[in-house]
């Protein structure tokens, strides 16, 4: 039997060990180990977003005090340019629904405050019409009347689209509803107060609102579409007053009457010659919150008309 030598045998056991303890040390004071090979999750803060941005510019001009309650931002006028409409409460937020604050519009190049008044806090929206976008708020008084406000961007610049009535409403391709309210309910003149819908739209040319204004027309003219006789026999066998027919060109005629002490109005609408009532419970149960008298326009100098009558 041969006997290795017992020297060589010493030192082989002493490289291994002194590798070893090479190995854990250079791991340990943070060298290079097998587990630093592996791949590692990087924890990046968020990137600041143009929203950010904006929201950043704006506080720079306000107090400090100043909350910003409710903000769009949005590519208003469809320049890959986005800018930003924010309702401002001036001091502690109280939480009512009515806030005593401002509205301002925020870009790269513009800042403006465009309005300072007590505003409704849920009634905000931004409505899509194609070639921009409109930021809507109602202005609200603590009572029974408000009124609406509607901005817009053109060329970089904001601007407030006149004549949004009261309570505006958007229908839906280029379709608007408003409701100013009028103190026309009872025959008399005493008051009464009303909410009747009248119709805008948007016009792309000027980027404004117009109206739908109504043409006045006969009975005769209205006999000649189906379903009419019907609607206006159900009025005049109650021995109610017909006053006022008009006809606007998105298909709808109201129709205004009276008994012995409201003034009341019927909304028809019109299609392939037939006419339907809009409300078909009106006509048997009238609402007076919906009577009061219909104007050719509410507002007349945004008014168009129709050339005729379409029969």
């Amino acid at each position: 039997m041969k006997i290795g030598k017992p020297g060589v045998f010493i030192f082989s056991a002493v490289a291994v060990a002194a590798i070893i303890l090479a190995g854990a040390l250079c791991t340990s004071n943070g060298a290079a180990g097998p587990a630093d090979n592996e791949d590692k999750t990087v924890i990046k803060a968020p990137a600041e977003t143009s929203e950010d941005k904006l929201l950043q510019k704006l506080r720079s001009e306000l107090p400090a005090d100043s909350v910003i309650t409710v903000s769009y931002a949005e590519d208003f006028n469809k320049d890959s340019k986005p800018g930003l409409f924010a309702i401002v409460n001036k001091g502690k937020d109280s939480g009512e629904d009515i806030l005593d604050g401002q509205v301002w519009y925020v870009s790269d190049t513009v800042i403006e405050k465009m309005l300072e008044t007590s505003i409704y806090r849920n009634s905000t929206a931004v409505w899509d019409v194609d070639s921009q976008k409109l930021f809507r708020l109602e202005e609200g008084y603590g009572g029974s009347g408000s009124n609406s406000h509607v901005w817009s961007v053109r060329d970089g610049k904001p601007y407030e689209l006149k004549y949004a009535g009261e309570a505006l409403e958007y229908a839906g391709n280029k379709q608007f509803y408003t409701y100013p309210g009028a103190f026309d309910m009872l025959r008399d003149g005493t008051g009464g107060h009303t909410w009747k819908p009248y119709y805008l739209y948007f016009d792309e040319t000027t980027g404004m609102f117009r109206e739908y204004g109504g043409i006045s027309i006969s009975r005769e003219d209205l006999l000649k579409l189906k379903n009419a006789s019907g609607i206006l026999d159900k009025i005049t066998e109650k021995g109610l007053k017909i006053t006022d027919i008009f006809y606007r060109s998105n298909g709808i005629i109201n129709i205004n009457y009276m008994d012995e002490i409201y003034n009341l109005n019927l909304t028809l609408t019109v299609k392939d010659d037939t006419v339907t009532v809009a409300d078909p419970n009106f006509i048997d149960n009238p609402n007076l919150d919906q009577g009061g008298i219909y104007k050719a326009a509410i507002f007349e100098e945004i008014a168009t008309y129709p050339d005729k009558f379409i029969k």
